[in-house]
């Protein structure tokens, strides 16, 4: 630990942590608000204040806010890749619902002491987890869809929370099949049964297209064929037209049924 000054100013006791290189150069110091880190320029040297909890941040497992996450208890390690590398996990506190999350990292050497809650609070300090468990999954509320289509779009959404993007597109292509189905559109593939909710009125022609779009990008999947990678933007895209088509179909014409039906109250009153 060092006394670090700049100018007249006392910035407090740090803690360097070696990267690198070490130069002479004067570093220019960033000074950031209570719980950050300093990168000082010029220095291959990792800066940060002592005396604060640890202020990692990510999006917590149990409540799903993005939120700073506190290191509690001794570190848990074990080798990886034969012994080439480490693995050290440590739990942490949500501080939004201090519930329970395990941040970990995978690093070439431990560090010391990782059975003592003070020095992992210094170590996390200058090394933020790699990665978080558990991941908050998450669905998608549909009123006004009928459950047995609800319930499959809600699920695409949980894919999609936990990057599973392949099936979050299974998944939504399946639920235009169902909302076809559920309109007495049971004959044909897929393509001639959205053609066929185009042409009843259901769907305009724009969700006619997008209908279209997200059967194209989960055909080759759905008959075994995953050649192609898709990504999280894909997957969006996919989701978020699903919910459209939802919309037009079912919750749109619902939310106009409510209001003309309060409209005709008033008349009525």
């Amino acid at each position: 630990m060092v006394p670090l000054t700049v100018g007249s100013k006392a910035y407090g006791t740090l803690v360097a942590t070696l990267r690198v290189r070490v130069s002479v150069k004067h570093p220019k110091i960033h000074r950031l608000p209570t719980g950050k880190r300093a990168e000082p320029l010029g220095w291959g040297l990792k800066i940060t204040t002592l005396g604060e909890t640890c202020m990692a941040a990510t999006t917590c497992g149990r409540c799903g806010k993005y939120s700073h996450m506190t290191s509690i208890g001794p570190a848990v390690t074990a080798e990886y890749a034969s012994g080439a590398a480490h693995i050290i996990e440590n739990p942490f506190r949500c501080d939004n619902c201090h519930g329970l999350n395990i941040g970990g990292a995978r690093v070439l050497s431990l560090p010391m002491n990782t059975a003592r809650e003070d020095a992992m609070g210094a170590y996390w300090h200058s090394q933020d987890p790699d990665y978080w468990h558990p991941q908050f999954v998450q669905g998608q509320d549909y009123p006004d869809v009928p459950d047995h289509v609800a319930r499959p779009a809600s699920e695409a959404h949980t894919c999609m929370s936990v990057s599973a993007y392949m099936s979050a597109i299974l998944m939504a292509r399946s639920v235009i099949e169902a909302v076809a189905k559920d309109n007495g559109i049971d004959s044909g593939n897929l393509f001639k049964k959205i053609d066929a909710m185009h042409g009843k009125g259901l769907i305009n022609e724009f969700a006619k297209k997008t209908a279209h779009t997200i059967r194209t990008f989960g055909n080759d999947m759905a008959h075994g064929d995953f050649a192609v990678e898709v990504d999280s933007a894909d997957a969006k895209g996919v989701v978020t037209f699903m919910d459209y088509i939802l919309r037009e179909v079912y919750q749109a014409p619902a939310e106009l049924q409510r209001l003309q039906d309060a409209a005709d109250a008033r008349k009525t009153a």
